[in-house]
């Protein structure tokens, strides 16, 4: 979480949690239509998003609760995060698509065609006003996001690049494979 005091993850066996990082006990159990390839805090650390092979959910971080669920039609969400100012996600998906959705709507708002292959990882600029994307095999690419358009690629990241993200002041990209 955003102040450190929980942990999240998600896996295969259709179920995400959320752990108390001091303690290790875990603090709410999501329950998941399928299995859950993404998860993100939002950036005052109140809702947590996963992404799975048909939806998006909100949940509630304090209680546990799912507030909303993004019907996801496209191929599976392996990536997902918050926007800077926590009223979007970002959903990078199999087919190379990054989709900006509306939280409290569900709307699409953008698609972004990266060009790349399966987009494995994605991360928005502090001030968010540049996405960055990595997918295996690929180049990582920048874009401005509100409209869409590619801004950078950086060259010869190598193969099996599938994580991304700025620094906090957002002046560096770094990259990298897990």
């Amino acid at each position: 979480s955003p102040d450190g005091a929980t942990i999240a993850s998600a896996g295969s066996d259709a179920r995400s949690f959320v752990w108390d990082a001091t303690s290790g006990e875990v603090v709410h159990q999501f329950p998941l239509s399928d299995r859950a390839w993404g998860i993100a805090y939002s950036p005052d650390g109140t809702r947590l998003a996963t992404g799975s092979l048909s939806a998006l959910t909100i949940w509630d971080t304090a209680t546990g609760v799912a507030i909303n669920e993004i019907e996801y039609e496209q191929d599976s969400a392996l990536h997902v995060h918050f926007s800077a100012d926590g009223s979007h996600l970002i959903a990078a998906g199999v087919d190379g698509i990054l989709r900006i959705l509306e939280i409290a709507s569900g709307r699409l708002v953008q698609e972004i065609v990266a060009d790349q292959q399966v987009l494995q990882g994605s991360a928005v600029n502090p001030d968010g006003t540049i996405l960055a994307t990595a997918a295996s095999g690929s180049d990582v690419r920048l874009w401005d996001y509100h409209g869409g358009e590619r801004l950078l690629t950086l060259k010869g990241a190598g193969e099996g690049v599938n994580l991304v993200d700025f620094s906090p002041d957002g002046r560096q990209v770094y990259f990298g494979e897990q």
